[in-house]
């Protein structure tokens, strides 16, 4: 899961002036974010597949997808309600 290390923190963008301690200014290079002392996803990345930034954290990344070595081509974000039931059919699909 590389999402739930982000749990809880605050959303930073690149001209937020209370950047966490911990974290490193290029990690919100590119997109606002919501930022922890660990960055494992970052989804508003710039869509530089295939160029040589790659491997400066400027990409659409994600850990368990190739971490920051590998930039996305693109992401959807999709947000539910907090008591949101997923039907068993889902539920069945999400977790292969």
């Amino acid at each position: 899961d590389s999402l739930s290390t982000h749990s809880g923190a605050h959303f930073y963008t690149v001209d937020h002036p209370n950047q966490p301690k911990e974290s490193k200014p290029e990690w919100i290079r590119s997109g606002g974010w919501w930022l922890n002392h660990i960055m494992t996803t970052s989804l508003n990345g710039l869509n530089i597949l295939s160029t040589d930034k790659v491997q400066s954290m400027e990409g659409i990344t994600w850990l368990t997808f190739g971490g920051f070595q590998n930039s996305l081509a693109s992401t959807e974000i999709k947000v539910r309600p907090k008591k949101f039931k997923m039907h068993a059919k889902e539920k069945a699909l999400s977790n292969v």
